[in-house]
């Protein structure tokens, strides 16, 4: 018995390697077995590269493999590169060998369109897309590969440009296979509106990230309703517990710039100490494929400009701290809410947050709508109990340090000091930190207020106390309409 010919699913769920052979289990014994999966997986493993190694062009194995990546959902990488060594071995009907730095990279094939031949006669290309992450920022924009003179090619300023011409343009020619990257000041863009109104595809662009002194757009947005209208859109990953935000703005055309906040290039020495900041012209995360948190808000023209200029006078300044406990992702994007009038009080203590957690993870609020208030008194007791023990971990951790570095590049500039939070063993408000968990909350709060708003618009149009035309508007309220302030310092759980 061997994984060629038994169910993926049943294999998955109740069954476990033992002594090299495939046994069903108890639903006693899969409690226990607590490195069951991973056994699972590695005999899977085995078993295609033996199939692969005996006959290559299996259809039954190809299919075998894909779906046993899609049933069990790993992340592991080593399954992707087995399935593509299979799929590229049956295409060319001979074993095809993959570095591995070129396996990630080729495991994207369909994604992006690259042509098997192609890949196996251009490994470098290969290298390129990997090292230089182009296949992650392709499938987010959905680009493909194209075929140009028996070459891959790649969008270059908007042309189509083969990779021979590519290599020389980027300086790549003669370089090691590690060296093969985009270079520094380059990026790749999904495509923007000319000065004439056109919409011109990019791809790649010698445009640096971070040094820069004007935004300009990476991609255009797909929802033709917002033409016409200005937005800033606030995004929140949720990839971790504390997680990362930042921001998208959009102008009345549909172009779509995304810059983040984020530390700047200096040594890691301390972790809560005060860097200075940077801001990219497009957030890292904007590729990233895990779920993401939006709160897309409706602005008015003059409100547009006036954050775009205020992002671009915080990074050529270069008068922005970054601090992981205080000014970090989260507390920049707060400030940018502010900016147009909505104050979003993001600042929290530690005890509060894990409170707040807790209450939401067991649906306390939903039994006692008063624990909340209970909870409160409590962690404001705990605080000032625990007060002198965490403001010695957060001395120790550099909360009231200074990048030198950074406070002799803002002397030297004439922009001032930063002062650094007192060191106090008592105080419970040297401990107050940014929480982007908290953002994220609010963007909840958000979503849910906008749903009650949507709920009672279609309850009055139903009644017949609203046209379809303001109905319409209502609509459109509920889902892009500015919302209001939200300042508290209590445990803020949404409902």
């Amino acid at each position: 018995m061997n994984i060629s010919n038994v169910d993926v699913k049943y294999f998955i769920n109740n069954c476990d390697i033992r002594s090299g052979k495939i046994v069903k289990l108890t639903s006693f014994e899969k409690f226990f077995s607590f490195q069951r999966k991973k056994r699972l997986d590695a005999y899977v493993k085995k078993q295609l590269e033996a199939v692969s190694l005996t006959n290559p062009n299996s259809i039954n194995i190809l299919q075998k493999a894909n779906e046993y990546r899609r049933t069990f959902h790993l992340v592991d990488k080593a399954i992707d590169r087995i399935f593509i060594d299979r799929y590229l071995s049956a295409h060319f009907n001979d074993q095809f060998q993959l570095r591995v730095c070129q396996q990630n990279a080729v495991s994207l094939i369909d994604a992006i369109g690259l042509d098997g031949s192609l890949a196996k006669k251009y490994p470098d290309f290969v290298d390129f897309l990997q090292s230089s992450e182009l296949v992650k920022k392709m499938k987010h924009f959905r680009h493909h590969v194209k075929g140009v003179e028996g070459q891959p090619a790649l969008l270059y300023e908007g042309k189509w440009t083969k990779w021979s011409e590519l290599k020389n343009i980027l300086g790549l020619t003669g370089k090691k296979p590690s060296e093969i990257k985009l270079p520094y000041g380059y990026r790749y863009v999904d495509r923007t509106v000319d000065k004439n109104g056109y919409d011109n595809p990019y791809g790649i662009v010698k445009q640096d990230l971070i040094k820069w002194k004007k935004l300009s757009p990476t991609y255009m947005h797909q929802n033709q309703d917002l033409l016409g209208k200005y937005f800033i859109e606030i995004v929140g990953n949720t990839k971790n517990g504390w997680g990362h935000h930042w921001f998208r703005l959009i102008d009345e055309k549909g172009n779509v710039f995304a810059p983040g906040f984020n530390r700047g290039w200096v040594p890691f020495l301390q972790p809560l100490a005060m860097y200075k900041g940077k801001i990219m012209q497009m957030d890292p995360c904007e590729y990233e494929d895990y779920s993401k948190v939006t709160t897309l808000i409706n602005v008015s023209s003059n409100e547009f400009a006036s954050l775009i200029k205020k992002i671009e006078n915080d990074n050529n300044t270069g008068n922005i701290g970054f601090s992981y406990y205080r000014k970090n992702c989260a507390k920049y994007t707060s400030a940018l809410l502010e900016h147009i009038g909505i104050k979003v009080d993001n600042n929290e203590y530690p005890s509060q947050s894990f409170a707040r957690r807790v209450l939401e993870y067991f649906r306390v609020k939903e039994l006692c709508p008063y624990i909340g208030e209970v909870a409160y008194v409590i962690v404001q007791v705990v605080r000032h109990i625990l007060a002198p023990f965490f403001n010695v971990g957060l001395w120790i951790l550099g909360v009231n340090h200074v990048d030198w570095d950074y406070q002799q590049y803002l002397e030297e500039n004439d922009l001032g000091e930063v002062k650094p939070i007192p060191f106090s063993l008592f105080s419970t408000e040297t401990f107050r930190y940014s929480s982007p968990y908290k953002l994220r909350q609010w963007q909840h709060w958000v979503a849910n207020r906008r749903a009650n708003l949507l709920k009672e618009a279609h309850i009055h149009y139903m009644e017949g106390k609203i046209s379809e035309k303001e109905y319409n508007k209502a609509k459109f309220d509920a889902n892009f309409k500015k919302p209001p302030s939200l300042e508290t310092d209590k445990l803020f759980v949404h409902s």
